[in-house]
């Protein structure tokens, strides 16, 4: 598998980074330092040719628009609910916290 590193654009002053991979099938995946997202996703289809299998936006600054988590591992809130619950259409939730006082540790 080969790893590239480039830069690919600014937010809030700050570079944010483009890693792609790409392994022997002939599939390239790239991946922001932004939210941990997912920049697109090609296939191999022949002849030289990739196709594009994810949504996502050409530039950086377009995931800052509208719908900001487009493509982002990392969402809104990043593992920190306070308390362990939050409501979603009304509904209250409960989940599991690492610890006592915050569950905004990461959960390993």
């Amino acid at each position: 598998m080969k790893v590239f590193r480039t830069i690919s654009g600014k937010v809030n002053g700050s570079d944010v980074e483009k890693i792609t991979f790409k392994n022997d099938n002939g599939q390239i995946l790239e991946v922001t330092n932004f939210g941990a997202t997912i920049h697109s996703w090609k296939l191999d289809i022949g002849k030289g040719q990739y196709k594009d299998i994810l949504l996502g936006k050409d530039r950086i600054d377009e995931y800052l628009l509208e719908h900001p988590n487009f493509g982002c591992i990392v969402g809104r809130y990043a593992n920190r609910i306070k308390n362990g619950e939050f409501t979603l259409n009304g509904k209250l939730y409960q989940v599991s916290k690492k610890f006592e006082r915050s569950s905004s540790s990461w959960w390993f």
